[in-house]
């Protein structure tokens, strides 16, 4: 068995080196089982057919990049050699690739590469019976001139003869792919694509492919008429003084130029755990048709629908299966090693999910574990139960101030106790226990004040801001105020309802238990936009980090948005700022389908034609509803900005 090139691969890391070896492997094993062990290690002794690092790979996960961390070229050379073995004739050289082989430009014929279909026959014949173990016989099939198929005969250690057949150097990656020891690989990659040719089956280039966009760019334009002159005639026209010679050498090299090389495809671009992981920390999701990262769940849907044409509903699907599904691919069994499976392994060899790795495992479980009911200490200070809380902490020695007494987002006993309007539970944990009223979530920087204004609940924003000290502009991470929070309320009325029913039946529940503190804070958003207006004076002109105000959080409410927005605008409130990316109040109200807020706005609300405008993605808020699945409400905004715009093109 030939060794391996001493040449090195460039990895910035051990780990690279390491990934690398073990792609190497199992890939080497796989293309071994497919195309026999003698052409396999030729061609992976190559160091630049060996799996190495993309230049994506060589940096942070961002949106909008490749994804995959890690390629290899080794089947689209291990096509061409099979190609050129069973044609007959030595592989086209070029120094662009890796082993000096170059694929066929497809405007050349095919047909004289092939001996006589009788003569095929006979030799395929004579080649099958006498191959032995690790041997393999190739041929090729050619109905058409540009139709090829490389026929690979082996036989397996057990005797087994295996045909197999490949049209492209795509289908051949696959195979190599489907070879592989699915555990083995599925513990180090998450993601494996196949790179597609830019070529159809007839020769033509695909009109979506890279090569197609360039050679339309640097195409010559059309042949003018009458006489006359193009600017490209102008400058291959015939100079005096020099040769003629040498104006045809310039066309040439222009024409050369212009030339774009074809893809083969079958290209393995691989995207490992570890940099799914990495990507996942900066909230960067993967399109599995593109092998793209995406920011979040919009980023991938509207990648989604824009790029690949996907409805809304099936968008939403891929962004919940990059969301949950942390792991893959897919493995297929080998089918030599059937002879060695008893008949039950046999019924599994479709295929199987491949095992996760240690890393995501406990991502995994980190998700399921934010599914997980509340520790019973925070069950306490959400439900009111004082006495139940107090015997928790002095019996057990719990400490609800602890920084590890959270839950998966990182809210404590506070938190949870402001957002319910525990009054009782909340002077326990400040003044008995010493909690810091101001503590803020590690995640976004909530503190009580912010779940409190959220919730509605007036007297504990009362006490916070009165008895401790507590800014009423206190801001989160991103700048957003209690105000902000107070005047989206959870979305309106039917979240109020929903969560006032829950804490009902809660208290119901416990009530033989323990007794639900009697100084409890009910909801009442008028009551707590008040305190925080007129008692408090809170900055109503506030914006957060993004550039929203108020107006933008209020055209998000599900219920009540138009209330709202009249209630700011008596308080002076600016309903016509845009947001760094260009978003108004109309924006907002469109992605959330809420048709009577983009009404309002562009009629009360004094908004107009600036405000439809395209943000900084290039999303107008019509583009927006139609994005999220409000198809009437698009209509309506499109219309409604033509509207706008005749009437704007009559009074100038």
């Amino acid at each position: 068995m030939p060794s391996p090139s001493s040449g090195t691969d460039p990895a910035p890391n051990a780990d690279t080196d390491a990934d690398a070896s073990k792609l190497h492997a199992l890939l080497l094993a796989a293309a071994s089982e497919v195309v026999g062990p003698s052409l396999a290690n030729e061609v992976f002794s190559i160091t630049r057919e060996r799996p190495m690092r993309t230049p994506a790979g060589s940096s942070s996960p961002s949106p909008r990049t490749p994804a995959a961390d890690f390629r290899c070229h080794a089947p689209v050379t291990l096509f061409r050699r099979l190609l050129a073995r069973a044609t007959r004739r030595p592989p086209p050289r070029s120094p662009n690739d890796g082993d000096g082989v170059r694929t066929r430009n497809a405007d050349e014929t095919l047909t004289n590469l092939f001996v006589s279909e009788k003569e095929d026959a006979v030799e395929t014949s004579e080649k099958v019976a006498s191959l032995g173990e690790g041997e393999i016989a190739v041929f090729a099939d050619a109905d058409y001139a540009n139709d090829v198929t490389v026929n690979v005969v082996t036989v397996s250690s057990y005797g087994t003869v295996r045909a197999r057949a490949f049209a492209s150097a795509e289908a051949l990656a696959d195979a190599v792919v489907e070879a592989a020891d699915p555990t083995a690989l599925g513990a180090l990659v998450a993601d494996v694509r196949v790179e597609k040719s830019n070529r159809r089956g007839d020769g033509t280039l695909n009109p979506g492919s890279e090569v197609a966009v360039t050679r339309a760019r640097d195409e010559p334009p059309a042949a003018t008429t009458d006489g006359e002159r193009s600017d490209d005639d102008e400058k291959n026209a015939f100079v005096p003084g020099e040769s003629e010679n040498e104006n045809e050498t310039m066309t040439k090299t222009k024409q050369k130029k212009r030339r774009r090389p074809s893809k083969l495809g079958g290209e393995l671009r691989f995207v490992t755990a570890k940099r799914i992981l990495d990507a996942r920390a900066s909230d960067l999701l993967l399109c599995r048709s593109c092998g793209f990262f995406l920011q979040g769940d919009k980023g991938l849907r509207e990648h989604s629908q824009v790029r690949h044409g996907a409805s809304y509903e099936a968008s939403l699907e891929r962004v919940a299966d990059a969301r949950n599904a942390l792991v893959v691919f897919e493995g297929v069994v080998r089918s030599d090693a059937a002879t060695k499976r008893s008949a039950d392994q046999n019924e599994t060899e479709a295929r199987i999910d491949v095992c996760e790795t240690t890393s995501l495992a406990a991502a995994r479980a980190k998700t399921l574990r934010a599914r997980e009911p509340l520790p019973v200490g925070l069950r306490f200070a959400r439900d009111g139960l004082l006495s139940s809380l107090r015997a928790l902490v002095s019996d057990t020695g719990w400490d609800p101030t602890g920084c590890d007494s959270v839950d998966a987002n990182g809210s404590c006993a506070l938190h949870w106790a402001a957002g319910r309007g525990r009054l009782a539970i909340c002077k326990f944990l400040v003044h008995e226990l010493g909690e810091n009223p101001r503590r803020a979530q590690n995640r976004d920087g909530r503190t009580a004040m912010h779940w409190a204004a959220r919730n509605g609940r007036v007297e504990t924003l009362r006490w916070l801001v009165t008895k401790c000290g507590v800014s009423v502009d206190e801001a989160t991470n991103d700048g957003t105020t209690p105000f902000m929070w107070c005047v989206w309320g959870g979305g309106g009325a039917e979240v109020e309802a929903s969560e006032t029913k829950t804490t009902e039946k809660e208290e119901h529940k416990t009530k033989d238990e323990d007794v639900v503190d009697s100084d409890e804070d009910v909801v009442d958003f008028a009551g707590a936009l008040s305190f925080l207006t007129s008692d408090a004076k809170c900055d109503v002109h506030a914006t957060n980090a993004f550039g929203c105000n108020a107006s933008q959080w209020a055209a998000q409410r599900k219920f009540g948005s138009v209330a709202m927005c009249v209630y700011l605008q008596n308080v002076g409130v600016d309903l016509k700022v845009t947001n760094g990316n260009g978003h108004s109040a109309i924006h907002k109200a469109a992605v959330k389908g809420n048709r009577a807020a983009c009404e309002w706005l562009l009629g009360a609300g004094g908004l107009g034609l600036p405000h439809l405008n395209a943000d900084g993605d290039g999303n107008t808020p019509g583009e927006m509803a139609r994005l999220e699945g409000h198809e009437d409400l698009a209509a309506w905004l499109f219309e409604k900005t033509r509207t706008l715009e005749g009437e704007r093109s009559l009074g100038a």
